[in-house]
């Protein structure tokens, strides 16, 4: 945002903020563009609770540098996590954007462990380009190419993803759902689950908060199981998984998507969010082979759902202890350059975390 800020190229940026702070470096970056001359828009919810006075004051300050301030809708909380730059290149606009999974806040940042995109894929830039359309003109984004965008079509999305998965299971292929989130309430996308779950669908769902569904019921969620990983950092990224009739988990062949959204009514139904498809291979990897095993195989901070509704520790021995956090914590390689492998598996996985051999 700095260079951006700073680029003579730069014609325009446009920025949503739901939750940050005055002395954000973000907030720094804005400014410095609109003295700069370059056109700003920021997008600030005034709803974001417990924050309603601060992004108040935010607008105020941004407005007074000739920051063009949009409040977006009056129904609608605007949750996603978006920015856009529009660079003059060669005789054409060329658009860079970045989607991600938290706020732009420079304190949450620092003990959340969440995921962000960056890009100038074109058809996903114009995707962008319509949400911005969307929250700031209130232009309802027709034709999207790649993009889902609550609450117009996430819903949709997510459970063609769910059904792909039940008939996969139906005609004979593997089938199974790896889910990060931190809430699952929405009744809708739980019946869905227990439907899958039925079906023959291997689900493990990574989930740090409050989760409604009950798995390891006879019937029901047989094939569903519940982490919720407890330890030095909050985790906070969305991220959900499809295996897309591959053969097993992981595999570059499965569908993976990162997201502003947990899966509750009003993400769903009563906020704007945006579901991205993650489909550069090495950030593919990075999120299904390297963060998703590793909450996968996770003992040491793994706290399992029971059927009662209750949370027990698991326990592991020192062959089985695998800490997520202290593995991105010695192999940092989430820098979109990074080639480090998750091999430091454990000798043995923990049995009540496989309901399937050819998982």
């Amino acid at each position: 945002m700095n260079q951006a800020a700073n680029d003579k190229k730069v014609i325009a940026i446009k920025q949503t903020l739901y939750r940050t702070t005055l002395d954000s470096p973000i907030v720094k970056a804005l400014i410095t563009a609109a003295e700069n001359g370059k056109t700003v828009t920021a997008l600030i919810e005034i709803k974001a609770r417990f924050d309603e006075e601060a992004n108040i004051q935010l607008s105020r300050s941004l407005e007074k540098v000739g920051v063009q301030i949009v409040y977006g809708f009056a129904k609608y909380k605007t949750h996603a996590k978006s920015s856009l730059v529009l660079r003059r290149e060669q005789g054409k606009i060329q658009t860079y954007f970045h989607l991600g999974t938290g706020n732009y806040h420079p304190v949450n940042a620092k003990i959340y462990t969440d995921l962000s995109l960056f890009s100038c894929d074109r058809k996903m830039a114009s995707d962008v380009e319509k949400f911005f359309n969307y929250v700031t003109g209130y232009a309802k984004p027709k034709n999207l190419n790649k993009i889902s965008v609550s609450p117009i079509n996430m819903r949709q999305t997510l459970n063609k993803n769910i059904d792909a998965e039940i008939e996969n299971s139906k005609n004979g292929k593997f089938a199974a759902i790896w889910a990060k989130m931190n809430s699952l309430v929405d009744p809708e996308i739980i019946d869905k689950f227990y439907e899958a779950s039925n079906a023959g669908v291997n689900i493990h769902l990574f989930v740090r908060g409050v989760c409604c569904l009950r798995p390891g019921i006879k019937n029901r969620s047989e094939n569903i199981v519940v982490k919720s990983i407890i330890g030095r950092f909050l985790e906070h990224s969305r991220i959900y998984c499809f295996s897309n009739g591959t053969k097993k988990m992981p595999n570059r062949n499965a569908k993976v998507y990162i997201s502003s959204a947990d899966l509750m009514p009003r993400n769903l139904n009563r906020r704007v969010e945006l579901l991205v498809p993650i489909e550069n291979e090495t950030v593919h990897e990075q999120i299904l082979d390297q963060i998703m095993l590793a909450n996968y195989l996770d003992t040491n901070q793994s706290w399992e759902l029971n059927a009662d509704g209750n949370y027990k520790k698991i326990k592991y021995s020192k062959n089985d202890s695998f800490s997520a956090h202290e593995y991105f914590m010695n192999n940092p390689s989430l820098s979109g350059r990074g080639k480090a492998k998750l091999t430091m598996q454990p000798k043995k996985l923990h049995l009540r975390l496989i309901k399937s051999g050819s998982n």
